[in-house]
């Protein structure tokens, strides 16, 4: 048995992507007999079994969402006494960072506790900076940033990648020669989505009939998502499919996107939902009869993806390394940025229903058979054995 101190510098647990990963793995070693305390901010709910220290309340501060905010570099001090604190009491056996900040806390707390560092990397920090406009490709932040970045995957003695796309950008790293670098894909799963035999309720609630094809987005609602590319394109999808309706999963902004669908006449066929817990998840996914994901990121994972093959729903999505890796032959691929081709794909899929079907089963057989957070938690553990055993 292994005690585990996970800092995860993040509003935990907040239903979005990094924060399922974070849950998950913590709930899988858990049942695998281990003993995980994550150190993590005021913020967030409090998830059933999962043993949670946090920061002291910052009134102030209230952000929920995902992206970058001047405020963390405070709070992230604040952060560091909390996982210090709670390593000298516990007296853990691996320290595991979520996400780079995460690592460079963890960095400190390790050293001082003399006890092996784990990085769970989930994608660029440069690059989902960019993402959200926080700095450019000029200047001294972007630089600086990179240099951050570097730095950070040096302090980790081991890291776990959660996506091929993740691991991407390490490979040419000559200091890390490919050898601390585990590609630890994240898992679901199926049960509760079986679970699920009734999905008109909600559909009627929504206004959606039930023999009108309903296509399903579920994500932050950032560009960088995709989410401004699909409401443009959905004109083109629609000439397609006339009958297609869309079902927004995910926050902040949702009266801005509703706005911007009113604004091209798609007021009626965009149905937002705004946040939805991640227990409810299923409810929703399991209403609709396709999914799309206009992620456009090379380093990032997608992991909305394995919710969708659980719900047994066909994927349209951009052909990057990652989704490839999830969805293999069964995913419908589209080039990245072409936003006419995402259209068409959604429309042509929303339109076939027999391949709607097939595509659908196929990839729920394959979200059982394998992907499972429970060998996502089998492989954790193998690593810090293989990390303890060199130290040994």
């Amino acid at each position: 048995m292994y005690r585990i101190l996970g800092i995860a510098p993040t509003p935990f647990f907040s239903d979005r992507g990094c924060h399922v990963r974070i849950l998950e793995e913590a709930r899988a070693l858990t049942r695998l007999g281990h003993e995980v305390t994550i150190c993590t901010y005021h913020l967030g709910r409090d998830p059933e079994g999962i043993t949670l220290h946090r920061i002291p309340h910052i009134p102030w501060y209230s952000k929920h969402d995902a992206g970058p905010s001047w405020h963390k570099y405070y709070i992230d001090m604040l952060l560091t006494v909390r996982a210090l604190l709670s390593g000298l009491r516990d007296k853990p056996d691996i320290v595991h960072g979520h996400l780079h900040e995460g690592v460079f806390i963890g960095y400190f707390v390790s050293r001082i506790l003399d006890v092996p560092l784990v990085f769970d990397l989930q994608g660029s920090l440069t690059g989902e900076m960019l993402a959200h406009d926080f700095i450019s490709t000029r200047g001294l932040f972007y630089s600086s940033n990179r240099f951050l970045e570097k730095l950070t995957t040096q302090m980790a003695d081991v890291i776990l990648a959660s996506s091929v796309g993740a691991a991407s950008y390490l490979q040419d790293d000559p200091d890390l020669n490919g050898k601390k670098v585990h590609i630890v894909p994240e898992g679901i799963d199926v049960r509760p989505y079986d679970a699920i035999k009734e999905t008109e309720t909600l559909r009627a609630s929504l206004g959606i009939s039930r023999d009108d094809p309903l296509c399903v987005y579920m994500g932050v609602l950032y560009p960088y998502q995709g989410i401004d590319a699909l409401i443009r394109s959905a004109p083109i999808a629609l000439e397609l499919c006339p009958a297609l309706q869309f079902l927004v999963i995910g926050f902040p902004h949702v009266e801005h996107y509703r706005q911007m669908a009113e604004r091209l006449g798609l007021g009626e066929r965009f149905h937002f939902v705004g946040k939805v817990h991640y227990e409810n998840v299923p409810e929703y996914l399991k209403a609709g009869d396709l999914a799309v994901t206009p992620k456009d990121s090379q380093t990032e994972a997608n992991s909305k993806i394995y919710n969708f093959m659980a719900a047994a729903l066909p994927v349209v999505a951009y052909d990057t390394a990652t989704n490839r890796s999830l969805l293999g032959e069964l995913g419908v691929y589209v080039t990245r940025g072409d936003e006419s081709g995402l259209a068409k794909a959604v429309g042509s899929l929303a339109a076939d229903h027999t391949r709607r079907k097939d595509l659908g089963e196929a990839v729920r057989r394959k979200a059982q058979e394998e992907f499972s957070w429970m060998e996502v938690g089998r492989k954790i553990v193998t690593v810090y054995e293989d990390l303890l055993r060199g130290r040994g």
